[in-house]
C-alpha cells in the first residue's frame, strides 16, 4: 500500500499505448489535480504536455484480464544439446476425425538438418503417418492425403523467430503460415485434396509425440532427427478452422472453437522440457514491435542511437511503449532485487524531442511509469534499443582450430532479462565474470572471452583471449552487410570505402593496416622471379624530348616515359581505389613485386630513372573477404592489371657522319629489350613528337 492508500497487485503486466493516443489498464494521475481521475485517452500532443506543464504518473495491474490470460509455452532443448531424451507425449488416445485443424506457435532455438517437432505414428511402417520439422530452409510436413509437403521460407530466416503454422483438412487440405494460406511445394495447387476419400481425415489411436521423431510408435528416437526450439499455444480441433479462425489465431485473439488436443487441459507424460506461461499479447507485441534490449549504463540521446544501430537497432518510438514497459520487467527483475529509479528516453515525431520516461521498480508491489517531453539533447539517460527483426550478427576472423566448436552467425535475444548471443547451431555468447564469453554446447570453461563490464555486446574490432591461455585472436562481431567494412566501434561503412585515404568511420579504423599486396608467405621465396613465363609485357613510349646531340662523343640525351604493363597470378590485391597508387619506395613493393627489367642498348652509361610511379589498374570488382576480421576487398590477379610508369634519362649512342650532318638523314638503332622468358605483345606504341627547339628534325 503506497501513500495515497492503494494497494498494488504483485503480478507485473501491462498495457499501454502512446501514439497519438494513450490509453492504459491502471490509473492516471495529474500531478496537477490530486484527485485521481481515470482517462483512456490522454493525447501525446496535448499543448500542455509538449509545453512541459503537465506530468503524468502511470500505475499498472495484472493485465491478464484483458489480454485474454496466457498461454502455455513447452521449451525443448534449450541447452542446444541433441539428445533423445527431450520429448511430451500424449497420454490419452485421439478418436478417428473426419476433419481436423492443428495449430502451434514455433520457435528455434538452434538450427538442425531435420528438427522434427511433431511426429504421429499409427504403426511402425506408418511412423510418419503425420510429421512436421523446421530448418533454415523450409517447413517439412507429411500430412494424411498429401505426403511431403514442403513450405518454403522466403528471405533470411533465423533462429528464434516464430512462426505460426496451421494445418486445416476437411474435404480439402489448407496449410496457413503466420495466418495466411501458402503454397507449399510438393502439390501444384495450395490446396491438396484427400485420398483415399473413405479413410479419415485423422485416424484415431496413434501415438503423439512432440519434440522427436519416431520410427515406431512411442519410440525409436533419433538425436539428429530431434528438435531445439519451443512449441506454444498447441491445439488440435475436431473440425475445420475458417480462414478469420486462423488469423484470429495467429493475432493472439481467443477463438470459440473448442480444442480436443491442447497444452492446457489435456494429459501429457513429460521428458526434460520446460513448461512456462506467456502472455497472449506478448507474442503478438513482439512479434509487431520487436525485441527491447535494455542497458544499464548512462549515454546521451545521440550515443544512445548510434550504439542502437551498432546492432541493427533503434530507439524505441512513441507508439511502443506498452512492449517496452514488458520489457523492462524481467530485466528489473533480474537485475535489481531493491528500488530502482531509471531514465530513459522514447523517440517522438517531433524533432529535437523525446518522451523523458522515469520508472520507479519496487520488487514485488509496483512499476511505475513518469512521462514528460524533454528536448532530446538534454536527456543522459539508461538507453533501450529496439531489435524489430531478427537479423543475423556475424562474427568473423574465427580461429581455425575452432571452426567446428564455434558458430559464425548469432542472435541477439533477451533471456530472463539478461542479454545473450546464441549462435544458429553450437556456441552462445553471455556475459559472465570474465567479460563477454563464447560457450560450445555442453562445455563448462568458455573457448573466447573478451574482458568487460559492459553489459552492452562486444560488437566492432576486438581482441579476445583464448580461456586459460595468453593466446589472443582478432575477431569481428558485426551486424554490417557483406558490402560493407565493419568500423573497429561497430558502425559500418560501404566496403569500397576502405582505404580510400578518406577517415569515413567515427574512430578512424577504416585506414588501419591498409595492405595493397596480399601475398601468402609459402611464396615469398619465388615472388622475385618471373612469374609464370613467358610473360607478356605490353608498353607505351612517349618520348618527351631531345635536350643534347653531342656530335664529338656520337651520342644524344633523350627523356622518354615507358609505361608498361603486365598480370602477376601470384598476387592478390587488397581494397584498390579508382586510383589506387603503389609506390616504389614502399617496403610491400620492394618485398612482393616482380618487377620487369629493361635493357638498352646501344649505351655505355649507366640509364638514369627520373621518376617512377606504379599503380594497380582494377578491371572489375572486387570479393569481399567474408571471413577475413579485417575485411578487405579482395581483387584477384585476372581483375587486375599492373602498371609501371617511368621517366628514363637515356645517353644513345649512334655514329653521326659528320660531313653530311645533319644534312642528310642519320639512322641510329634503338633497343629496348626484355629478359629472357618475357615477350612483348601487341600492344606496343610509340609516340614520337615534334621538336620545335631543335634546328633539325628528329623522328
Amino acid at each position: 500500500m503506497d501513500g495515497r492508500g492503494r494497494t498494488h497487485n504483485p503480478l507485473l503486466f501491462f498495457a499501454i499505448f502512446i501514439g497519438g493516443i494513450l490509453t492504459t489498464v491502471g490509473t492516471i494521475y495529474s500531478r496537477q489535480n490530486s484527485a485521481a481521475t481515470t482517462s483512456s485517452q490522454v493525447k501525446v500532443s496535448d499543448t500542455a504536455l509538449l509545453a512541459g506543464k503537465k506530468e503524468w504518473l502511470l500505475e499498472f495491474a495484472d493485465r491478464s484480464e484483458v489480454t485474454g490470460g496466457h498461454m502455455v509455452m513447452i521449451e525443448f532443448q534449450e541447452d542446444g544439446l541433441e539428445t533423445t531424451d527431450s520429448w511430451m507425449m500424449l497420454n490419452q488416445s485421439i478418436p478417428d476425425l473426419t476433419q481436423f485443424s492443428l495449430c502451434v506457435w514455433v520457435t528455434a532455438f538452434y538450427w538442425r538438418t531435420v528438427g522434427t517437432f511433431l511426429s504421429y505414428a499409427l504403426s511402425t511402417e506408418k511412423d510418419n503417418y503425420l510429421y512436421i520439422e523446421l530448418n533454415d530452409r523450409h517447413i517439412e510436413m507429411d500430412i494424411p492425403g498429401m505426403a511431403d509437403v514442403v513450405i518454403l521460407l522466403k528471405g533470411e530466416t533465423s533462429t528464434l523467430e516464430r512462426y505460426h503454422i496451421c494445418i486445416v483438412v476437411d474435404d480439402a487440405i489448407q496449410v496457413y503460415l503466420n495466418g495466411a494460406p501458402t503454397k507449399v511445394c510438393g502439390d501444384e495447387k495450395a490446396v491438396g485434396r484427400k485420398s483415399p476419400q473413405s479413410l479419415p481425415a485423422l485416424q484415431g489411436k496413434g501415438s503423439l509425440v512432440l519434440g522427436q521423431d519416431q520410427d515406431k510408435p512411442s519410440g525409436g528416437y533419433f538425436e539428429s532427427d530431434s528438435f531445439s526450439g519451443s512449441l506454444t499455444d498447441f491445439h488440435i480441433f475436431p473440425l475445420a478452422l475458417s480462414s478469420r479462425e486462423v488469423e484470429d489465431l495467429y493475432h493472439c485473439n481467443e477463438i470459440k472453437s473448442k480444442s480436443l488436443v491442447n497444452f492446457t487441459h489435456s494429459n501429457w507424460i513429460y521428458s526434460n522440457v520446460a513448461k512456462s506461461t506467456i502472455a497472449r499479447l506478448s507474442i503478438c507485441n513482439e512479434t509487431v514491435n520487436g525485441v527491447f534490449i535494455f542497458f544499464n549504463q548512462l549515454k546521451s540521446y545521440d550515443e544512445a542511437k548510434l550504439l542502437c544501430e551498432v546492432l541493427e537497432s533503434v530507439p524505441p518510438k512513441q507508439g511502443q511503449i506498452d512492449s517496452v514497459l514488458n520489457s523492462a520487467v524481467p530485466f528489473f527483475q533480474r537485475g535489481f532485487a531493491s528500488y530502482k529509479k531509471m531514465h530513459t528516453h522514447i523517440d517522438t515525431e517531433i524533432e529535437g524531442h523525446c518522451l523523458d520516461m522515469t520508472l520507479f521498480w519496487e520488487p514485488g508491489i509496483y512499476l511505475k511509469a513518469r512521462i514528460n517531453i524533454k528536448p532530446c539533447g538534454a536527456l543522459s539517460t539508461w538507453f533501450i534499443c529496439n531489435k524489430s527483426k531478427q537479423k543475423y550478427l556475424r562474427l568473423k576472423g574465427i580461429p581455425k582450430k575452432m571452426k567446428d566448436r564455434i558458430d559464425g552467425e548469432y542472435q541477439l535475444l533477451v533471456h530472463n532479462g539478461q542479454t545473450k548471443l546464441q549462435g544458429t547451431k553450437k556456441s552462445y555468447i553471455i556475459l559472465d565474470e570474465e567479460g563477454w564469453c563464447m560457450y560450445g554446447l555442453g562445455n563448462l570453461d568458455p573457448l573466447l572471452c573478451y574482458p568487460s563490464t559492459s553489459d552492452f555486446p562486444p560488437m566492432g574490432r576486438k581482441v579476445w583471449y583464448q580461456y586459460n591461455d595468453n593466446i589472443t585472436t582478432l575477431m569481428v562481431l558485426t551486424s554490417c552487410s557483406e558490402a560493407e567494412f565493419t568500423c573497429d566501434s561497430g558502425q559500418c561503412i560501404n566496403l569500397i570505402r576502405r582505404c580510400d585515404t578518406r577517415y569515413d568511420c567515427p574512430d578512424k579504423s577504416d585506414e588501419n593496416k591498409c595492405r595493397p599486396i596480399a601475398v601468402h608467405t609459402d611464396q615469398l621465396a619465388s615472388l622475385r622471379s618471373v612469374p609464370h613465363p613467358p610473360l607478356r609485357v605490353s608498353a607505351k613510349l612517349s618520348v618527351v624530348n631531345i635536350p643534347i646531340i653531342n656530335l664529338e662523343s656520337n651520342d644524344f640525351v633523350m627523356h622518354i616515359w615507358i609505361n608498361i604493363t603486365w598480370t602477376d597470378e601470384r598476387l592478390t590485391f587488397l581494397n584498390l581505389a579508382n586510383d589506387s597508387l603503389i609506390y616504389v619506395d614502399e617496403q610491400y613493393f620492394k618485398e612482393y613485386v616482380w618487377v620487369p627489367c629493361l635493357h638498352f642498348r646501344p649505351i655505355e652509361r649507366r640509364v638514369s630513372d627520373l621518376k617512377t610511379i606504379a599503380s594497380v589498374e582494377k578491371l572489375c570488382d572486387g570479393e569481399p573477404l567474408l571471413l577475413d576480421s579485417m575485411e578487405e576487398n579482395k581483387y584477384r590477379a585476372q581483375c587486375t592489371e599492373f602498371l609501371i610508369r617511368t621517366c628514363f634519362q637515356v645517353i644513345w649512342q649512334c655514329r653521326f657522319n659528320i660531313p653530311k650532318f645533319p644534312f642528310e638523314t642519320v639512322f641510329c638503332p634503338l633497343v629496348i629489350e626484355l629478359d629472357d622468358r618475357q615477350v612483348w605483345d601487341d600492344n606496343v606504341t610509340v609516340e614520337f613528337p615534334v621538336f620545335d627547339h631543335l634546328p633539325y628534325e628528329a623522328s
